[in-house]
């Protein structure tokens, strides 16, 4: 068991250094790296050592898979049907998130113009559509 230093390099280029036990099966690492990174974990990753396009066997360990001290390994999302359907479920969240937060924007940015005047001409018919608050 030795400890050694790695860094890890995320899907969006951002690196993670980290100091690990080089018997530590691939597969359990992939898990690690992707809780630290804070990124789904519903999702397959590989590991592949930069400069290559070889990913590490997932039922090996670091050792045994050719790791080396100060190596830097990309962690990469193996994209297949579940990437696909979870990133359209994530994408699709996001949208629902920001039209709700506009909303919330808008409702305010028209609740205060309605408290300064009431009765403010309402050509978009904005009224309808955009949850006004209390007026009063």
């Amino acid at each position: 068991m030795a400890q050694i230093s790695l860094t890890i390099l995320d899907p969006a280029g951002n690196r993670l250094p980290q100091q690990v036990d080089n018997y530590t099966p691939v597969r359990q690492a992939i898990s690690t790296f992707v809780k630290q990174l804070g990124l789904p974990t519903q999702l397959n990753y590989q590991l592949i050592p930069v400069g290559t396009r070889s990913k590490l066997l997932t039922d090996k360990t670091l050792a045994a898979a050719g790791v080396k001290p100060n190596a830097e390994l990309s962690l990469v999302p193996i994209r297949d049907v579940m990437f696909d359907n979870i990133t359209k479920k994530l994408y699709d969240e996001t949208r629902g998130l920001a039209q709700r937060e506009l909303w919330d924007e808008a409702s305010t940015c028209f609740t205060q113009l309605l408290r300064v005047f009431p009765d403010h001409p309402d050509p978009d018919e904005l009224r309808g559509s955009v949850p006004v608050g209390e007026t009063t």
